[in-house]
């Protein structure tokens, strides 16, 4: 296992973050994807207890990203809300409008379920489908066939399963790199984790908490 805080590709540096999320430097774009917003409310409302501050607790962090890395636009990569109009929306527009010097996206995914003037009010900017930009694709969902290109993608939630040597198991996200398809963990931490069965052609980057770190299998 190695700290592994910068990947090369195509001549681009991609720095991967312990907050679970991606800044790419050439374009200073900071890159997440699935943060779910909204679902302690929607749990709540169907008689499920989570804690009221768990959005708010994502929103913090990416409030410090905002503040640490100053991006000059944030590339959001799918599945931002969750639910139906609630109160952590609100408090996600607030969060915006305080960074009124960032370029704002959103490319959506299958939650994406808002009307389109909430999106506008938020001050983002939607985009339906793809994004090309430099030598990567951008979606929601991976995208088979997709050639000539890097496809940076979310929706998995990847995680990987670490063995120890006293048989004790330990499950946590990963940036995940496989056959030119990067899968960004879930930035939202009521999101849970699909396990992924990496092989040897699979770079894993797994996410600490407070570190990187790349794992061979």
């Amino acid at each position: 296992m190695q700290t592994v805080p910068r990947l090369n590709i195509e001549g681009q540096t991609l720095r991967l973050l312990p907050q679970k999320a991606m800044l790419w430097e050439e374009t200073n774009t900071l890159i997440l994807a699935d943060l779910h917003l909204g679902k302690a409310s929607h749990f709540r409302r169907e008689g499920i207890n989570i804690s009221p501050g768990c959005g708010e607790k994502d929103l913090q962090v990416l409030k410090a990203l905002l503040e640490s890395h100053k991006p000059t636009e944030v590339l959001f990569l799918g599945d931002l809300f969750h639910s139906s109009l609630n109160k952590e929306w609100d408090i996600f527009c607030e969060y915006l409008h305080d960074f009124p010097e960032i370029k704002f996206r959103l490319l959506k995914g299958n939650h994406d379920i808002l009307p389109t003037c909430s999106y506008i009010d938020a001050g983002l900017e939607v985009i339906q489908g793809l994004l090309t930009k430099g030598p990567f694709l951008f979606s929601h969902q991976p995208e088979k066939g997709a050639t000539g290109s890097v496809n940076i993608c979310g929706h998995i939630h990847p995680g990987v399963n670490l063995q120890g040597l006293a048989h004790q198991s330990l499950q946590l996200p990963c940036f995940y790199f496989e056959n030119r398809t990067l899968f960004l963990p879930a930035f939202g931490n009521l999101t849970g984790l699909y396990i992924m069965k990496p092989t040897k052609k699979t770079q894993v980057y797994v996410v600490t908490g407070e570190k990187i770190i790349s794992v061979e299998f």
